[in-house]
């Protein structure tokens, strides 16, 4: 049997082909890939929790950086979320109800993340 000529074959090969140039395995020239959009939302997210702080609206940092939870990796999110809780502690008392939210949660989701590795 001819594989070009038989139609189920031709979309095999095709779904290969591209599967090949999506894995990176075969590269056409110079084109690349490039995900903007998800950085992009990152960066306006770190760029309102700053804002927030200057403004000293520590509550709205805060929603701002819970945000941020399903944008980006784990370990992202965890060492954001600590840098914003060092932040909080030299601007606000250690026993403010804010930080301890935010203590809290970081607590949370470090247990839960951890846990599954």
């Amino acid at each position: 049997m001819d594989s070009d000529k038989d139609f189920i074959m031709k979309q095999v090969k095709s779904f290969a082909e591209g599967l090949e140039y999506v894995l990176g395995k075969k590269r056409n020239g110079d084109i690349e890939v490039v995900f903007q959009q998800e950085n992009q939302q990152k960066n306006k997210f770190l760029a309102e929790i700053e804002q927030y702080l200057e403004k000293k609206k520590y509550r709205e940092a805060i929603q701002s950086f819970f945000k941020l939870k399903y944008e980006l990796e784990p370990g992202e999110y965890l060492k954001i979320g600590n840098q914003l809780l060092d932040k909080l502690k030299a601007r606000l008392a250690d026993e403010d109800e804010q930080v301890l939210l935010l203590e809290r949660s970081l607590k949370n989701f470090k247990e839960r993340w951890l846990g599954k590795w």
